[in-house]
């Protein structure tokens, strides 16, 4: 073990582990220095790269969850701008135009930032 904080929080997690395995039996909740001594255990036992290689992925699919959700209320908006107008059609549809305007100015605003961000 030595001088290792790592080892050491390792050694008070395997030796507590019998104990916590009775209070989870119990119903009694582990407390927080029991979570914070796994997330440690498990930040260990991880390489970097398979934490950065996980990260990118939670990080896409949020990207990809997100588009999904701004294309679905992009069209129900313009669904019911459509539904709404008097002669319910995309002709001469000013609330249509207005609603797909504001959706393509947030994208490219979007963009804009992601770019200046990423350099």
């Amino acid at each position: 073990m030595g001088n290792d904080p790592g080892a050491l929080l390792y050694g008070l997690w395997v030796d507590r582990a019998g104990e916590r395995e009775e209070r989870r039996n119990s119903g009694v909740v582990c407390n927080g220095v029991d979570q914070l001594i796994g997330q440690v255990v498990l930040a260990r036992m991880f390489s970097s790269r398979v934490r950065s290689t996980v990260a990118e992925v939670a990080y896409v699919l949020v990207v990809i969850i997100t588009a999904g959700f701004f294309t679905i209320s992009c069209v129900v908006l313009l669904s019911q701008a459509v539904r709404t107008a008097p002669n319910r059609s995309w002709a001469q549809n000013f609330n249509a135009l207005i609603i797909g305007t504001s959706y393509v100015i947030v994208v490219g605003l979007f963009t804009f930032f992601m770019e200046v961000l990423s350099h």
